[in-house]
């Protein structure tokens, strides 16, 4: 019996390093059949298709049901083999050296699978029975197993080949049979004899496994008696998920990104199974060591797929290896990791499986690279009303050369910057670009918010024109700690101010300024009133005429205020007045509706008695009617009185003897309407 491990490397190259491990264990069963010689000589005219399996769909996708339909041929996943029993040569195959030869005598590369050493096989017979046998292993399995049964103790010699042209599919042959791949374009990747005992291990030269694999088994009686049977052909384990495993290792374009900080990172896609990855460069940054990549294969959990990454300076071309982490001869030593897949080892050599085939080397030159400009921005606040305005390169740092703009496609293409100066009426948003050149730039925004203006109220306040300096006015500004200011005002500093009325009305302006450095103003106005004008006339008595009650003011406008020595407001337009205090001044004080007060004065004349004088005179009783009396008294033009007295009007009097002897009274009234006697 013999066990094939089967896996690819991704070259087709025959070389004891690039082995892969292919497990197939063989039992051979020659039956008697009759000796036909045909002209079906080449694989393309004797394959025939495994006929148990998976089998392939349109789009390239496998049918692993248990009903998949024909063709089959794929060998599927796990433990449990499927088998095609009385396998034959199709259409009386036989073997052409003419037509296709298979040369493994004196190949090293054959092997018996129980001890993996190399062993001697004879090539097949001309016109001799040959079986060809096309099957097919998925993308990313890596390993398999097959099994072929022969009971008869013939000398079993058999050739694995592999098709150059993948297929996940099948095509109509010329002879009839769903064949997968080319079978006119093939490669020999292993040959032996019947394995002394089951399930044994053997080196194949390695193909891609990454991809869908199309191979063909062709199997022979080296003895050459022209009967060829077997009893049947097992598979198992398609999906590389046996003890055994193989890796199998590709890489793709590498992508080149530049860095911010003067470096570029090389990333690798690797695409393989069964293996830990890792690259090397000493020219890399972090000691030359990329990351590590863990892959398995299609039947197992993970991922058949990553990246190495490594990172250089500007300017440093790459020359990556990437290698198997228990490869033999490894770039630089690593420490393989417990818990990743890694290649199993096959019997003979070499004792770390076929990890030293698992290898890539991705070369390169620097990129020219961008560094870019170093750019944050914060954000910042105009006030309301275009009150303000606001630098934006004050609120940018960076190494590279600014410009504002209004759209965030016009800072990608730098076309029409504006001024940094700003002072937008409502929110808005800047576009900052950073420049090293053209192609080297970095991109931001600022967003510039609008600060409301503060509430300001004040009230004025009103004066009369007498007022002067009106000092420390306590202010009724708010909010506090503003400024006052106007025409005749003077702040002080603590919330009060002072106002020169003299000025006359004027306006007082309140500016206060917020947080933000918002200002706003409020006016009020600060009245300056004339005074009213006030009238009033006085009054003259004579020394005699006491206290006088009463006296009807004159003073305009009605409503004020009499006063003075010895006069007494009644509160009802009238005063009186104490002659004898004397000739005095009488103020009139009225206040308006501004409260403006103003007063009038006028004398209050009090006058002297007149000096009067006067004599006598005699008569006899018999005089009777004495008349036309001159009269004495002085001054003159005063009045004659008394019993018997009649006054003529001229300054005489006549007097009436017969009354006896009387008193003459003399009455004179001067310009002052003051009048005094003498008798």
């Amino acid at each position: 019996m013999l066990l094939f491990y089967v896996t690819k490397t991704g070259r087709l190259e025959k070389s004891i390093v690039n082995l892969i491990c292919c497990a197939l264990v063989l039992f051979f069963s020659v039956q008697s059949s009759p000796e036909l010689f045909a002209q079906n000589d080449t694989p393309c005219e004797g394959a025939q298709r495994w006929t148990r399996g998976a089998s392939w769909n349109q789009n390239g996708s496998i049918n692993d049901s248990n009903q998949a339909p024909s063709p089959n041929g794929i060998i599927r996943c796990g433990s449990s083999a499927e088998t095609q029993a009385q396998l034959v040569p199709f259409n009386n195959s036989v073997y052409n050296s003419n037509q296709f030869a298979i040369n493994v005598e004196g190949s090293n590369s054959c092997i018996d699978p129980s001890s993996g050493q190399p062993v001697n096989v004879k090539n097949p017979t001309n016109g001799q029975p040959i079986i060809w046998l096309n099957f097919d292993v998925r993308p990313k399995a890596g390993s398999f197993e097959i099994q072929l049964n022969d009971n008869s103790g013939d000398k079993v010699g058999w050739a694995l080949y592999v098709s150059n042209v993948h297929q996940t599919g099948t095509s109509l042959a010329a002879n009839g049979n769903q064949l997968s791949g080319d079978c006119s374009n093939l490669t020999k990747v292993a040959c032996g004899v019947e394995s002394s005992s089951t399930w044994n291990t053997i080196p194949i030269d390695g193909t891609d496994f990454i991809e869908a694999t199309n191979f063909y088994l062709a199997i022979w009686d080296q003895n050459a008696d022209g009967n060829l049977a077997i009893n049947n052909f097992k598979a198992r384990y398609g999906c590389g998920d046996a003890d055994f495993e193989t890796c199998s290792l590709s890489s793709g374009t590498p992508e080149e990104v530049c860095n911010n900080d003067g470096t570029f990172t090389i990333n690798v896609p690797i695409e393989g199974i069964n293996g830990e990855y890792v690259g090397y460069d000493a020219n890399a940054k972090n000691g030359g060591l990329s990351n590590r990549v863990c892959l398995t294969n299609s039947g197992e959990a993970g991922s058949t797929t990553g990246v190495i990454s490594l990172t250089y300076d500007q300017g440093v071309d790459y020359n990556i290896q990437i290698f198997e982490t228990t490869n033999s001869n490894p770039p630089i030593p690593v420490t393989p990791s417990a818990g990743c897949d890694h290649p199993d080892p096959y019997p003979g050599d070499p004792n770390n499986g076929n990890a030293d085939s698992c290898v890539a080397t991705v070369t390169g030159t620097a990129p020219e690279c961008c560094v870019e400009p170093t750019l944050e921005t914060v954000n910042g606040s105009v006030c309301a009303e275009s009150q303000s305005d606001i630098d934006l390169t004050t609120l940018v740092t960076s190494n590279g050369i600014v410009s504002f703009h209004e759209t965030q496609a016009e800072a990608n293409t730098n076309t029409n910057p504006i001024n940094s100066t700003v002072s937008p009426l409502a929110a808005k948003t800047y576009y900052v670009r950073s420049e090293v050149d053209a192609n080297c730039f970095v991109t931001d925004k600022i967003e510039i918010s609008i600060d409301p203006l503060p509430t300001v109220t004040v009230s004025g306040g009103s004066w009369c024109t007498d007022a002067g300096l009106v000092q420390n006015i306590a202010g009724s500004g708010m909010p506090l700690g503003g400024t006052y200011s106007g025409t005749g005002v003077t702040d002080n500093g603590d919330g009060t101010f002072n106002f020169d009325t003299s000025v006359g009305t004027q306006t007082l302006t309140y500016t206060y300024s917020d947080g933000d450095n918002c200002s706003n103003s409020a006016t009020a106005s600060l009245e300056v009133n004339d005074l009213p004008t006030v009238t009033v006339s006085g009054g003259s008595w004579c020394t005699d005429a006491g206290l006088v009650q009463n006296i009807a003011g004159s003073g305009m406008p009605a409503g004020g205020t009499y006063s003075g020595t010895g006069v007494t407001d009644n509160g009802d337009g009238t005063f009186n007045f104490d002659t004898s205090v004397g000739t005095q001044t009488l103020t009139y004080t009225y206040s308006d509706g501004d409260n403006c007060s103003n007063s009038a004065t006028a004398s209050l004349e009090v006058n002297d008695l007149p000096t009067v004088t006067v004599s006598g005179g005699s008569w006899c009783t018999d005089a009777g009617l004495v008349q036309n009396i001159l009269g004495s008294g002085m001054p003159t033009s005063g009045t004659y009185s008394g019993t018997g007295v009649t006054d003529n009007g001229d300054g005489t009097f006549n007097f009436d003897t017969s009354v006896g002897t009387q008193v003459l009274t003399y009455t004179y009234s001067d310009g002052n309407s003051c009048e005094n006697s003498a008798t």
